[in-house]
């Protein structure tokens, strides 16, 4: 959902998008590595607003001292 919704352009949209992926990749560490490697994903594309939403991503979740709220994978349907 997220990559389908990175390429448009309007400001709420692409801001949305980013907070869903920002708060996705917050959810637990599973989910942050995936998050994590999805941003670098859109910066390297060539629309501007992918890019944007990556470039503003990517810093956050890499952050050491990231704060995570460590949701049970049961909730979210994780294989291991």
């Amino acid at each position: 959902l997220v990559m389908n919704g990175s390429d448009d352009e309007r400001h709420y949209v692409k801001k949305a998008v980013n907070w869903a992926l920002r708060n996705t990749g917050k959810r637990n560490p599973d989910l942050r590595s995936s998050a994590l490697e999805l941003a670098c994903e859109l910066e390297c594309s060539t629309n501007r607003a992918t890019k944007w939403i990556g470039a503003d991503t990517r810093p956050e979740l890499s952050r050491p001292k990231l704060r995570l709220l460590n949701y049970p994978r049961s909730i979210y349907g994780a294989r291991n």
